[in-house]
């Protein structure tokens, strides 16, 4: 079997117990009476895993098809299916992803609270009784979102952006590289407005609490695009963890 073909496997497996720790978290939004009248709690917690299931299932295929392709790689999970890899080989960089996660999750931490006296009440209301557990911020937001949007969009688009442009190069250029960073990590931010306007309503959500939404999504997702690009994916998946541990050390001290 193919190596990239391995890794999506097992990356598919990583990112399915991510999708499946959403089951512990509690729904933000309102249901209408005929959607929860029919199903119970539980089984909406079910149904709600299709979709992602769904957008992880072509993630990763989109990822085996363009990430080697595009010179990314998920370098400590390919280890396992090389004998002459060392695993001692990849802790500089699995460290600078750790330091670095850490580091942006307090930054994002602090412009949150900053910001939060700005936005709609509705925004802070919700921001104080959503509580998400740490299983979720850890399995679903550093790994299967990671593999959603560096190993699959950002393979495609980095792959796109080099067939579009490279003229005689044989690798991506940088500039590619940059722009697939920033339109992923955009997508990232854009992607969590469609849970605000559902959870707030259509008319709570002022431009600047959209901002907000995006800017503080983009941070974590341009520095985990950097480092899979220079790290490999795991220095991505531990930044975004770490960065959850960063946010959530920013809030301990708010409280």
């Amino acid at each position: 079997m193919d190596i990239s073909l391995k890794t999506g496997v097992v990356l598919f497996v990583l990112g399915l117990a991510g999708v499946f720790s959403l089951l512990t978290a509690t729904i933000p939004i309102e249901l209408p009476p005929e959607v929860t009248e029919r199903f119970t709690t539980q089984q909406l917690k079910w149904l709600l895993l299709i979709n992602p299931v769904i957008f992880l299932t072509i993630s990763v295929a989109l990822g085996i098809a363009f990430a080697h392709k595009s010179g990314l790689r998920a370098p400590l999970i390919e280890s396992f299916f090389r004998s002459k890899d060392s695993l001692t080989d990849f802790f500089p960089g699995l460290k600078i992803g750790a330091a670095s996660g850490l580091l942006a999750g307090i930054v994002v931490g602090l412009f949150s609270w900053a910001l939060m006296p700005f936005l709609p009440p509705e925004m802070q209301a919700l921001e104080q009784k959503m509580e998400v557990p740490f299983l979720v911020k850890f399995l679903y937001g550093g790994i299967t979102e990671e593999v959603l949007m560096r190993w699959g969009w950002m393979s495609l688009l980095v792959w796109l952006g080099w067939k579009i442009f490279r003229r005689k190069n044989e690798h991506p250029t940088d500039s590619v590289f940059w722009v697939a960073i920033f339109i992923s990590a955009v997508i990232f931010g854009l992607g969590h407005l469609p849970l605000v306007f559902s959870a707030l309503g259509a008319d709570a959500v002022t431009p600047l609490l959209i901002s907000y939404i995006i800017v503080g999504n983009s941070v974590v997702g341009i520095l985990a695009g950097w480092l899979f690009w220079k790290k490999g994916l795991e220095a991505a998946m531990l930044a975004h963890i770490f960065a959850h541990i960063g946010m959530m050390t920013v809030a301990y001290f708010q409280s």
